[in-house]
């Protein structure tokens, strides 16, 4: 029988809390990566890399964590290619279990291959052929964060279009990116563009345009937003929607086009004449938390 976390064991050892009890009560509460710390650095004059201190949360087995504190470690790789396509390295944290390694250590590793069972991938390199050091490699992949799941994550993706200029007649996708949420959420989508219409002089027919933005997810727009019809003046337009997302990995993207009018839209990023900073178009998502839905608290008459 299981019992709660912190709980002592009964007299006969029959009930109390197990490690495998707290691996699944902190497994309903955080996905896998890093805490804090533990970045990976490179070495100039050997093949090795180099993790700071720090505390990641590692994945045992479905629905199963361990919170982990990881000295400063130095793990040496494999001689670098010697001719063609270069090599990737895969930086890991491990937790080794008594019952299957003989300790419960905390290693640090890297492979080319499958990270193994029990363990965190922290960072990726892509080793060129012939260097000799580290320092020759290239980062290849992020730290991944550790995600309270029940909580607001905040900002999850922030795109922005440094062009200036005309923008694209046809629908053109941009700001692509993957977000993960490790539960059922809500995520809002928002849009912020700086326009006007190229050439207008006041209210003029021949150059107005309304111009739209889609937000994009999984292959599907949840959303149109339209512009007014633009004119000579630079104004700054934001629109924004919220959908319910499932947990998981989701492709999102911003799409823009001319909805109406024989005018043609721009938008300016930089400094303009008079010394004002402009944005372009901004591009962000952010978590609005897990689904709940609210009680039916309406009068009845």
């Amino acid at each position: 029988m299981t019992s709660g976390f912190g709980v002592d064991a009964s007299a006969d050892g029959t009930s109390g809390t197990s490690s495998q009890d707290i691996r699944r009560i902190l497994g309903a509460q955080f996905t896998e990566g890093v805490f804090h710390g533990c970045d990976v650095g490179t070495h100039g004059a050997n093949m090795t890399y180099t993790v700071t201190p720090g505390v990641v949360a590692i994945s045992t087995a479905s629905d199963e964590i361990v919170l982990a504190p990881v000295d400063q470690m130095t793990v040496t790789t494999a001689p670098a290619p010697s001719s063609g396509e270069p090599r990737q390295d895969k930086v890991y944290i491990q937790q080794r279990f008594p019952d299957l390694n003989g300790d419960a250590n905390i290693v640090l590793g890297v492979t080319s291959g499958a990270v193994p069972a029990n363990a965190v991938q922290i960072r990726s390199f892509m080793v060129p052929a012939g260097v000799t050091n580290t320092d020759g490699a290239t980062p290849h992949w992020p730290k991944p964060y550790a995600i309270q799941k029940n909580s607001s994550l905040g900002l999850l993706h922030y795109w922005q279009n440094t062009y200036s200029g005309t923008l694209s007649i046809p629908l053109l996708r941009e700001g692509w990116a993957n977000i993960f949420v490790p539960t059922d959420r809500r995520v809002t989508f928002k849009v912020r563009a700086l326009l006007n219409s190229k050439g207008a002089s006041g209210f003029d027919d021949s150059k107005y345009c309304e111009w739209g933005f889609l937000f994009g997810i999984d292959g599907n727009d949840i959303a149109l937003h339209s512009t007014p019809g633009l004119h000579q003046a630079w104004a700054t337009y934001e629109y924004s929607s919220t959908v319910e997302v499932s947990a998981g990995w989701h492709n999102v993207n911003l799409g823009a086009f001319r909805i109406a009018g024989p005018g043609v839209a721009e938008t300016h990023y930089g400094v303009d004449g008079a010394g004002f900073g402009r944005r372009g178009i901004e591009f962000s998502i952010y978590d609005e938390g897990p689904v709940q839905t609210a009680f039916d608290v309406s009068p009845n008459f």
